[in-house]
């Protein structure tokens, strides 16, 4: 993996996730602030069930390539110029009273988004050595988080000095500019050699990768273990905004200084990755997760700490992020060679799936239910999730026919 290659990795991610950020971070905390019911709102993570969806399609991307022109560098640049012009449309709305055509255009969006993700993350599977997985991991992360900081905090930031118009047209230029990087990767250094045992992509991958040994355990492991994390973290803008924060203060500690700690967080993660086993890495996490839920719970209870919130906050956000590192290693391990862009999203979409869902929901409930309770809610689901985590742990130390039943 050569340092071009991690910069280019790392450019990929904030230049699909930068439009993304925008509007399932910024929007809905700028519609909040203009009075939409949260019930409204809530729709936004409808966005989400593009990016599960995805994995439909990813086949597609695998199978089809453009023959001298390349295979997933051209279908990086199809999707970057569409992405582009998906962003630009967006100029043109920017109030509450247009929301049903912002709805459709985070979707357009949304589609163009995450069919580069699909291109770059079977271009990553091949860059990425076995030994480096926790470093790979860390950089796609890293660039994600920075596509956050501008897409979603610096956004939440300038958006009251100029404007909606002027915020899309530098997120369109952002994202134009990365295509120069997609123009300058050689894609027949990551070519497969002769005689390279190869999948064939189809769709039918799309279910015999679920059958094979291990995968189902796997599965339902992306489904718990991000949930209780998710509930809580899609409650910090609510719960700001219900104690007085400006739109401008919760850009700067939710979407810039949050990324900035998720970047060493992610850092720290991958380092542990590539010196330890990732089974040991991970059984750390479920005692991280309630730590965190149980501190937001106690500061949620006093209405005037507000900057307990936010240390609570950010440390839920922590222990999610180094989460999606220790995740990302394991899913770049279980992508096979010929199928990496199938194999990769439908891990992916199984993992973002219950976050979407969850994050929605969490909104859609919040005023009714109230954020204590749903915190409290998210520690049962931690305790839950960490039982879980813990029972493959003890099968997989023991020999006998179950062990077959587990991932590797």
């Amino acid at each position: 993996m050569r340092p071009f290659h991690c910069i280019f990795l790392f450019v990929l991610c904030v230049s699909q996730f930068m439009p993304l950020a925008f509007c399932v971070m910024a929007m809905p905390t700028i519609l909040i602030s203009q009075g939409v019911p949260l019930e409204q709102i809530s729709l936004i993570y409808l966005t989400g069930i593009i990016w599960v969806l995805k994995f439909l399609w990813a086949p597609l991307i695998d199978r089809v390539k453009f023959g001298a022109f390349g295979h997933y560098k051209v279908w990086l640049l199809i999707s970057q110029l569409l992405l582009v012009a998906a962003c630009i449309l967006f100029t043109i709305v920017g109030d509450d009273q247009n929301f049903q055509m912002m709805m459709i255009l985070a979707l357009v969006l949304s589609v163009f988004a995450s069919t580069q993700d699909i291109a770059s993350d079977a271009i990553a599977c091949r860059i990425i050595p076995e030994k480096k997985r926790g470093l790979g991991s860390a950089i796609q992360l890293s660039g994600g988080l920075l596509a956050t900081m501008l897409g979603g905090g610096v956004v939440l930031i300038v958006y009251e000095h100029i404007g909606w118009q002027a915020c899309m047209w530098v997120i369109s230029a952002s994202v134009a500019a990365s295509a120069l990087f997609i123009i300058w990767f050689d894609e027949r250094e990551i070519a497969l050699k002769d005689g390279h045992e190869i999948k064939q992509p189809t769709f039918g991958r799309l279910f015999s990768f679920w059958l094979q040994p291990g995968m189902a355990i796997w599965a339902a492991a992306l489904i718990v273990l991000p949930l209780s994390i998710t509930v809580v973290w899609a409650l910090a803008s609510p719960v700001l905004i219900d104690r007085g924060w400006t739109t401008d203060k919760i850009g700067i500690v939710l979407h810039i200084v949050a990324p900035v700690l998720g970047i060493v967080t992610s850092v720290i993660f991958g380092s542990l990755l590539n010196r330890y086993n990732k089974w040991l890495v991970i059984s750390v996490v479920p005692i991280l997760q309630l730590a965190s839920l149980l501190l937001f719970f106690t500061f949620l209870q006093l209405p005037l700490a507000s900057t307990g919130v936010v240390i609570a906050a950010l440390s839920v956000y922590a222990i999610d992020i180094g989460l999606f590192v220790i995740l990302n290693a394991f899913k770049l391990e279980y992508s096979d060679t010929g199928t990496e862009g199938t194999d990769f999203t439908v891990q992916n979409s199984m993992h973002g799936i219950a976050a979407f869902s969850i994050a929605g929901g969490a909104l859609y409930f919040a005023e009714s239910a109230g954020f204590a309770n749903l915190t409290l809610i998210a520690c049962g689901i931690a305790v839950t999730s960490g039982l879980f985590l813990y029972g493959v742990l003890l099968l997989k130390r023991k020999e006998g026919p179950l062990a077959a039943l587990l991932p590797s």
